[in-house]
């Protein structure tokens, strides 16, 4: 490997020498106070171009009516140390985590004077990432919520744990891993103690909440598989942040003769449908009839709201829909012993259930 001459600067084609006249000029440039014109005018001189062909930054490809792209896609900035005290907002997002050159904490939610000092064993993670980011192998999406369970289970800042989120990414979506944990054959609660279990050789640690995340983002691709297997579709990803897996994996999946619930599945971390989709939080909000229900923020649009579980029967109020009050006479006709303690009272009016 070629060694780079003693007057190169590391990371520039361009002597000391050199880096120090633009610095010079840039002071001299910059003597007025007008920031933006010093550097355009530094620009200028090391490029040797006009500036007049410059376009202004196009704006993030996001989905806008999904919860990821609106909150990971924080404002990002560029090293300080590498622009020398100026605040350059970094574009495009989420390509990087810190700054490899200066070993500084650049990440999510990470400020201009929040950014500090990483160790080494951060920025050998942080070339591992790159790597796996180049060869298509790491899933962004779940590199991001690992990242922010483990600050809640090791309760550290989120560059302490950012070596062991880029592991335990990295290791979920090897083929081996994917398949044991999406395997039919097994059951759901088997399935979860294994993952927990294997979180804790990776990280010598209980990650309760890591192994929740890993959990609730597989359930998608779950879906996907099981849509496959009843012959409904191909095998597709159902949204673009669903994980999606390796080609060549569609063709293994087992076919077994029966499929387990998702109550089963939501079970192992201790939720439910709601709870499991609720990671942007939850809100109050009435229906057009003027019932009050909780509202589980999946999209940014206001007007997708959760569909009200009083007007879809999902859940009985008395004096709204239960049987007794919309169809008093069908109430009458209700056994008054061999359904033991539920009543009229009890029952959706539009309710399927045999009594």
């Amino acid at each position: 490997m070629r060694a780079l001459r003693e007057d190169v600067e590391a990371g520039h084609f361009e002597g000391r020498g050199a880096a120090r006249e633009d610095l010079s000029r840039r002071a001299e440039l910059g003597a007025d106070g007008d920031r933006q014109a010093t550097w355009a005018n530094v620009l200028a001189t090391k490029t040797g171009r006009g500036l007049s062909r410059l376009s202004h930054p196009t704006t993030l490809g996001v989905h806008d009516e999904c919860a990821p792209c609106t909150t990971q896609l924080t404002d990002r900035w560029a090293c300080r140390l590498c622009t020398r005290g100026e605040e350059v907002q970094q574009h495009p997002h989420l390509e990087s985590f810190l700054c490899e050159r200066h070993a500084r904490w650049t990440g999510p939610d990470t400020t201009v004077d929040t950014q500090h000092a990483v160790g080494v064993e951060q920025v050998v993670a942080h070339r591992r990432f790159r790597r796996l980011r180049r060869r298509g192998k790491l899933d962004m999406p779940l590199l991001l919520d690992v990242l922010k369970a483990l600050t809640e289970d090791l309760d550290a800042v989120p560059s302490a744990v950012f070596h062991h989120a880029v592991t335990i990414t990295a290791w979920t979506t090897r083929r081996d891993t994917l398949r044991r944990l999406l395997d039919p054959a097994e059951s759901y609660a088997g399935t979860f103690d294994w993952l927990r279990l294997s979180l804790y050789a990776l990280t010598q640690t209980e990650t309760p909440q890591s192994a929740r995340a890993i959990w609730l983002r597989l359930w998608p691709t779950h879906i996907a598989l099981h849509s496959s297997f009843r012959g409904y579709a191909g095998y597709h990803a159902g949204h673009a942040h669903d994980l999606t897996l390796p080609p060549g994996m569609q063709g293994w999946y087992p076919r077994p003769t029966t499929l387990q619930t998702a109550r089963d599945y939501f079970a192992c971390t201790g939720d439910d449908q709601l709870s499991a989709f609720a990671k942007s939080g939850t809100r109050m909000a009435t229906c057009r009839r003027g019932h009050e229900h909780l509202d589980v923020i999946v999209t940014t649009d206001k007007r997708d709201q959760t569909p009200c579980p009083t007007c879809t029967a999902t859940h009985v109020e008395h004096g709204v829909n239960d049987l007794a009050t919309v169809a008093p006479d069908i109430a009458d006709q209700l056994h008054p012993t061999l359904n033991g303690d539920l009543k009229a009272t009890g029952i959706a009016a539009a309710s399927s259930h045999r009594v």
